[in-house]
């Protein structure tokens, strides 16, 4: 057995009720942990690690007559407990006689002794606290590498695919008059060179299409004119007069003339649409366009006995004003044709917000609910007009919807505000800087006879 050290300090301890305290002379002895099923049942794993000490150098300085004692007969142990909150104080093995074994657990300081798996424990800490200082360094390191080597690829990638996107974007608007150029990596620069030999390849199938379209409207209109011009001679009885049935058929050949001249203007414009040419943009009266094209459609209107109940606000919008004019044209056009006779057409312009809003409202058929979305395709003819009147091209309301956009606009098909029968289109068209109609702005309700 190894000698006893000479005592360098005092620790105190005691029970959990502070019933019983005691004192041992430090350094301890020894410090073990007792791994036997009957003391973690006992006592429970806190109470399991003892620091050892002589029985000289252990002195019990509070309420000795509060300790219990119980002796294991067969085991030779004994164990001493407080009476009042059974807290294990000490335990004795007949092993070592002179040492008396306290639970680690009860001192309030260090006692100079810890067992070893303690030792093994604080250095495996300390290990790992190195370790986590270590890959915590380690760690920045790495992401302050991956962000470097981010910003080097976004530097390297990202502009190249601007470019490709832009390029994209451009083609996808009909627009093949800017080359396309891309430098980066040459996997991008490859993509760029077969984007570019598209967009020159649809610049060229553009012009060829233009090309023919003002080629077969030339040599269409030539002829046609003079079918049309012969038509309005017979029909004038410059030839002789005519039969009822000649001057039916007379009157057939008119109006296809008719439809088929519409029909080439139409096919024209909504290249013109298509191919989106330059145009003048500036402030424009919507009042007085609105107004225009009413005067141009009278004899349209008075032919079916049609009237127009306009209330009109003052409003200054922005864009190219002959396509502003085609907009509102075909809009008035399209509800002419699918107004009863004796109808009425009502225009109402005001302003809600920046924009300029023009609804023009006929008592027509309507737009069926399983047409509505279809109703702005090119070349799409819903159900024929009122009165047997012929079918126009499909593309007027088209047209209007692409100029519209064009102007930073829109058109809408709306129910009408009554829940009366009928059709609601509804135009929006962006004001002009600065110039808006007031608040309270006067209207003027006008019937055909008005606008002269």
């Amino acid at each position: 057995m190894a000698k006893s050290a000479t005592a360098v300090g005092v620790a105190k301890g005691q029970c959990l009720c502070g019933k019983v305290a005691f004192e041992i002379d430090t350094p301890a002895r020894w410090a073990w942990h007792d791994h036997s099923e009957a003391s973690r049942r006992a006592h429970g794993a806190a109470y399991a690690t003892y620091v050892g000490s002589w029985r000289k150098r252990f002195r019990v300085t509070k309420g000795k007559t509060a300790i219990t004692r119980f002796e294991d007969k067969a085991t030779k142990t004994a164990r001493s407990f407080c009476a009042h909150c059974g807290t294990p104080l000490i335990y004795q093995r007949p092993r070592s006689p002179h040492m008396v074994n306290i639970p680690r657990a009860l001192f309030s300081g260090r006692t100079g002794r810890q067992p070893l798996y303690h030792i093994a424990i604080e250095q495996l800490q300390e290990t790992a606290s190195q370790g986590r200082e270590k890959w915590l360094f380690v760690g920045l390191a790495t992401v302050g590498i991956a962000i470097a080597l981010a910003i080097g690829f976004a530097m390297l990638i990202a502009r190249p695919i601007r470019q490709l996107d832009q390029a994209v974007r451009q083609m996808g608007t009909a627009d093949f008059t800017h080359a396309i150029r891309v430098t980066g990596p040459q996997d991008l620069r490859y993509v760029a060179q077969r984007l570019e030999w598209l967009r020159a390849r649809l610049a060229e199938l553009e012009q060829q299409q233009s090309r023919f379209l003002r080629h077969v409207s030339h040599e269409l209109k030539t002829p046609l004119t003079a079918v049309r011009e012969g038509a309005e001679l017979l029909r004038d009885n410059v030839g002789g007069r005519l039969t009822p049935g000649q001057q039916d058929i007379v009157r057939i050949v008119r109006e296809n003339t008719l439809q088929l001249q519409k029909l080439i203007e139409d096919l024209l414009a909504y290249h013109q649409t298509r191919a989106l040419e330059p145009v003048t943009v500036g402030p424009v009266a919507l009042t007085e366009v609105v107004a225009r094209v009413i005067r141009e459609q009278k004899l349209a209107a008075l032919a079916r006995i049609i009237s127009f109940d306009a209330a009109l606000a003052p409003a200054m919008v922005v864009g190219d004003a002959e396509r502003i004019r085609t907009i509102v044209d075909n809009l008035i056009s399209n509800a002419i044709k699918y107004s009863p006779r004796s109808g009425t057409i009502e225009l109402k312009l005001d302003v809600e917000g920046e924009f300029a809003v023009l609804d023009v409202v006929d008592q027509g058929p309507g737009v069926p609910p399983d047409h509505r979305g279809r109703v702005f395709d090119s070349f799409y003819q819903g159900p024929a007009p009122v009165d047997g009147r012929v079918k126009g091209s499909g593309l007027g309301l088209a047209i209007a919807r692409e100029y519209a956009i064009a102007q930073g606009g829109r058109i809408e098909l709306a129910d009408r505000a009554d829940g009366a029968r009928g059709a609601r289109f509804r135009l929006w068209l962006p004001l002009t800087d600065g110039v808006a109609a007031p608040k309270g702005a006067a209207t003027r309700t006008a019937k055909l006879a008005d606008i002269r």
